[in-house]
């Protein structure tokens, strides 16, 4: 029984939250714009927004929102894209 334990512990430990919080985006699709890049972001209250800075990438912007985004619960944040 003691093994079964110890065995359990070790996959308790692999599955520990260690990747960090999550962000999930959201970007809306439209007829003939499917490759537009994403411009601006908002949390879902629309209470937080973020503009791409001139020079500034696509994937840069989402990941300045997430790292400054207000999370709650779990750690688990939602952008959408557009004003």
């Amino acid at each position: 029984m003691q093994s079964l334990e110890k065995r359990i512990a070790e996959l308790e430990k692999g599955a520990s939250m260690d990747e960090g919080p999550t962000t999930i985006v959201v970007q809306p699709l439209r007829r003939g714009n499917l490759d537009e890049e994403v411009q601006a972001l908002h949390d879902q209250n629309g209470s937080q927004r973020w503009t791409r800075q001139p020079g500034e990438t696509e994937q840069e912007l989402i990941d300045r929102a997430s790292r400054e985004v207000t999370r709650n619960g779990p750690g688990c944040a939602l952008l959408m894209a557009g004003d």
